[in-house]
């Protein structure tokens, strides 16, 4: 096999906004002859089992991608162009692909024939895979400085020619299927080599074999994967039929990941071969000197099935489908959505074709061991769950009765969680001012209900710099009463205080809540309390003390918070005023005492 030199450059760039965007490695290897014609031996006499490798799903689904392209250009093309898929649409922006351009070239594409796994095709492409992984970097010459031609070699793969595609970078098998076949990348959008491998749009060469290497990579400290792909073609001498057995579980005609059938006998009514569906469904059958109408058999797994093809000396692709109903999408409300109501939530799913009733199932456990609802008799595409418990997880899963297939599968379960949205408490006590030697201080609030899991109390006395004076934690109670309040707090100051509510939601944190700590004024005199009412007044800077007329006349005495005596007055009238002028803002105890006994009232200028 004749050496060849392949060139590439591999470069990463991580623009604003975006993931860091890759393409494919460019100048890739195509219709390069590798000096030998590919004779096949003699094909035996008697019927032989044929196996084309154990492809892992992500590889069948890759030739699946490939094969339905090169069936039909113009509908690849639109479907490159109209994807929806995030990723590739990231990755068209990025490298300002034209998308009509794209759509345009498809439409002039000619089909061509199906691809066949070859056993050692899928050796080498998952070798070189493994070593781009393994030395994180995308390239055509692999770490020991192997063309694609020499790991062909090393396995024993001969053809008339061949071609390779690599793509390190892959977000999945669409993702790197689309940069292949739109071939984004500066230089790769020149030349279109990744999607000449692909489409054989001009003809020089048409492949009939390909191996597909996957190789997943989620190792954060490498630049390579998630996925990282190889691509190696080949023209050999066989002709194949070709195919894959499916069970079509979403019921889009197409096969998934997931979905294939393996141990399926395929038997054709002519021939030397014969095939066993692999770990992902697929086969292939060499048929090569065959020609006119062949009858294929499948058998197995739930399988009996039989399609007749012509052969013209062309690969032909035969897939077989299991009829099963299509299984519904649930729609609404999304895995692990947080319902914040407990009235009632609305389960949504997509509907089947033919379909005559659905049966869902809601349980408060993933194993559904514990129904909640269990109905066969829908006719809707939703229901209505009512009377929802806070903080209780919720799974639900649907089936439907197609009209002549019966019941589908079970939809994957979904869950859903209920947790009403906290409340912020309310700070009810302490006041505006507390007298320190008045024994044990009682922090009080308002309970946000049973889905707290704790409360927590902050006292600081600068809410900018944060200087913790207090913290502790209540389970759900919601009074807190420190019995010594002279080891934290000072005469004389200011304090704030808040509270954070922790549940299973996450948290709310109340408003800085503020007190002044003072000394109780000590006044002699009869402790009969004098009916009255003490409010400043800010209109007229003073203090006004109403009191009732059978205890005229009073003296007024305005201590400040540490206990001294900041003005006093005496008034024979019922509405005695003080002028505040000459006191400071700030909280000041006013004591009334006349005749029918004392009061003691609490007050703060504020200006």
């Amino acid at each position: 096999m004749r050496a060849t030199i392949v060139t590439a450059c591999v470069s990463i760039v991580v623009a604003a906004g975006l993931w860091a965007q890759h393409a494919p490695a460019p100048n890739p290897p195509y219709a390069v002859p590798s000096g030998s014609d590919a004779v096949r031996p003699a094909l035996p006499q008697a019927q032989q089992l044929y196996s084309h490798g154990d492809p892992t799903p992500e590889e069948q689904l890759m030739l699946e991608y490939i094969n339905r392209a090169r069936a039909n250009p113009p509908a690849e093309g639109d479907r490159l162009a109209t994807t929806t898929d995030p990723d590739v649409r990231q990755s068209y922006q990025y490298f300002s692909v034209d998308l009509n351009k794209v759509r345009s070239d498809f439409q002039g594409y000619p089909a061509r024939p199906p691809l066949a796994f070859h056993p050692q095709l899928i050796q080498a492409a998952r070798l070189h895979s493994q070593d781009m992984q393994r030395n994180d970097f995308q390239d055509h010459i692999g770490s020991d400085g192997s063309t694609p031609g020499q790991r062909l070699q090393r396995v024993g793969y001969t053809a008339s020619s061949y071609g390779e595609n690599v793509f390190a970078y892959a977000n999945s098998m669409w993702h790197a299927h689309c940069g292949f076949n739109v071939d984004w990348g500066a230089d790769n959008q020149q030349t279109l080599g990744h999607r000449r491998n692909i489409m054989n749009f001009d003809g020089s060469v048409i492949y009939t074999e390909i191996g597909i290497g996957v190789v997943q990579d989620n190792n954060p400290s490498t630049r390579v994967g998630p996925y990282i792909v190889t691509q190696d073609f080949g023209r050999g001498s066989q002709v194949y039929i070709l195919g894959v057995v499916y069970r079509d579980r979403n019921g889009n005609g197409f096969y998934d990941i997931g979905e294939g059938l393996a141990g399926v006998t395929i038997t054709p009514s002519r021939g030397n071969y014969y095939a066993v569906t692999s770990t992902s469904g697929g086969y292939a059958i060499p048929v090569t000197g065959l020609t006119g109408s062949i009858t294929l058999t499948a058998q197995g797994a739930g399988i009996v099935a039989s399609k007749t093809v012509t052969l013209s000396g062309v690969n032909v692709k035969v897939d077989f489908t299991q009829d099963v109903a299509p299984v519904p999408l649930p729609l609404s409300p999304d895995y692990a959505t947080t319902i914040g109501d407990t009235t009632a939530v609305q389960l949504v799913w997509r509907s089947i074709p033919q379909a005559q009733r659905y049966h869902l199932q809601v349980s408060s456990d993933s194993s559904f061991s514990t129904l909640i609802v269990n109905d066969t008799t829908l006719r809707d595409t939703s229901y209505t769950l009512r009377s929802l418990r806070n903080r209780q997880s919720y799974y639900w899963r649907v089936r439907g009765r197609h009209a002549t297939l019966g019941w589908s599968d079970f939809s994957a379960a979904m869950r859903f969680d209920v947790a009403l949205p906290l409340q912020v408490p309310t700070l009810y006590e302490p006041g505006d001012t507390v007298a320190l030697d008045g024994g044990p201080i009682r922090f009080r609030w308002s309970s946000v209900g049973e889905e707290v899991d704790s409360y927590w109390i902050e006292v600081v006395s600068d809410t900018d710099t944060y200087e913790l004076v207090f913290d502790s934690t209540a389970d759900t109670d919601t009074v807190l009463v420190v019995q010594n309040p002279q080891q934290y707090f000072e005469v004389g100051r200011t304090y704030y205080w808040h509270v954070t509510v922790y549940a299973l939601t996450g948290f709310v944190t109340t408003p800085w809540k503020r007190f002044l700590t003072i000394r109780s004024a000590s006044v002699a005199g009869d402790e009969r309390r004098i009916p009255s009412r003490v409010w400043y007044d800010a209109a007229r800077d003073a203090i006004v003390v109403a009191t009732s007329p059978d205890t005229s006349p009073v003296t007024v005495s305005i201590y400040d918070i540490c206990g001294a005596v900041r003005l006093r007055s005496s008034s024979a009238d019922t509405n005695a005023i003080v002028p505040a002028q000459q006191l400071p803002a700030g909280v000041y105890t006013v004591v009334i005492a006349g005749s029918g006994g004392i009061e003691r009232c609490p007050i703060i200028i504020v200006r």
